[in-house]
């Protein structure tokens, strides 16, 4: 018997939150986020949003170092 293959596709957003900017990821680590477009941003304490179908998890992360316009990887730490 050829057992059926199955597989399943995530709908997956990432966006950091600043007061009331939001911000598009493409990429979230547990130590650094890659904005999707370049953004100067000062250091700052922001909010990691997460939602995977529908679900949404929501961390608070500190930018100790803000990030540079032309630099699109940025660093955090969980507050």
């Amino acid at each position: 018997m050829i057992t059926p293959k199955t597989s399943h596709s995530a709908t997956v957003t990432l966006t950091l939150v600043i007061g009331d900017r939001e911000i598009p990821l493409s990429q979230a680590a547990h130590d650094f986020v890659i904005l999707r477009d370049f953004v100067d941003l000062e250091p700052c304490d922001a909010e990691l949003v997460m939602t995977i179908d529908g679900h949404v998890d929501r961390t608070t992360v500190h930018l100790s170092q803000g990030c540079k316009l032309g630099n699109r990887r940025l660093s955090i730490a969980n507050n």
